[in-house]
């Protein structure tokens, strides 16, 4: 490409008119960007845009927004990934990040769960059918270059990471919740009594929800289902799972009957007006 360079009498040019845009505009300073233009296609030797420097309140207010958006980001990230994991029977934080790039055929996640594959002889193979309901944040989520099933791992180096992350967005949710429901019982609460509140809000709650709704009165599905759908380590189970092949389908209608508990219109809805 050819190197493009300003004449003395354009530079000169330039940086008088940026005094004078100083002078006229009350401002600080004033920067001058210089972008070069393809005369050949019909554009302008170069352009030039004046950019001052913003006043402290102007620049606070901006730092405030981009906080805001920083925060939001943090609690729909960390929301999202709690309804996946929850959605695909308590899938955790550091294999949503290392789940291998797959087709997807008949809507399965096959994945090895990394906190127990060293300690199962089947290395805790794990086969998730993906439910109506979840499709959506599956869809959304899904690694852009291929080189694994969600694109996690394009912003966080390990699990941990991921997992740190995903706390703290749900850390914020935690506190607005928290705020609003203190707000409301100081409201409508003449007595002034405190009223307990729920342990804060982690990722780990969606696989602890998802086990403890399954086994709950509303449902009754069997512990040894439960236990499968988790990929746990039983020793008392070890010897029986040599001898049994395993039923996926089994974990795919446990799966599908803790999610047909729930309204999932309003993520349905949300996705759809995103794209």
């Amino acid at each position: 490409m050819e190197d493009k360079n300003l004449t003395l009498e354009q530079e000169a040019q330039i940086k008088e008119k940026a005094a004078a845009l100083k002078a006229e505009k009350k401002v600080r300073k004033v920067y001058p960007m210089v972008v070069f233009g393809d005369t050949d296609c019909g554009e302008k030797e170069f352009y030039v845009a004046y950019m001052g420097e913003p006043t402290f309140p102007q620049f606070s207010k901006f730092m405030a927004a981009s906080k805001k958006d920083e925060v939001n980001a943090m609690r729909q990230l960390a929301r999202d990934c709690f309804l996946l994991s929850f959605g695909l029977a308590g899938m955790n934080a550091a294999d949503l990040l290392s789940c291998p790039a797959q087709s997807l055929d008949g809507d399965i996640i096959i994945y090895n769960r990394q906190k127990t594959a060293s300690r199962r002889e089947d290395e805790a193979e794990m086969h998730i059918r993906i439910e109506p309901q979840i499709a959506p944040l599956v869809e959304k989520f899904k690694d852009p270059t291929g080189a694994r099933l969600f694109r996690f791992h394009l912003h966080y180096r390990d699990g941990n990471t991921f997992n740190g992350a995903l706390n703290q967005g749900l850390k914020r949710i935690d506190d607005a919740l928290r705020a609003a429901r203190d707000a409301d019982q100081h409201q409508n609460d003449d007595a002034g009594e405190d009223r307990p509140l729920p342990e804060h809000i982690t990722f780990y709650m969606a696989r602890h929800s998802w086990a403890t709704i399954a086994r709950s009165a509303a449902l009754k599905i069997d512990k040894y289902t439960v236990h499968e759908a988790l990929n746990h380590v039983d020793a008392d189970m070890k010897i029986t799972d040599r001898y049994i092949d395993r039923d996926w389908s089994v974990i795919w209608q446990a799966n599908a009957k803790v999610l047909g508990l729930f309204d999932w219109s309003e993520l349905k809805k949300r996705e759809e007006n995103r794209k």
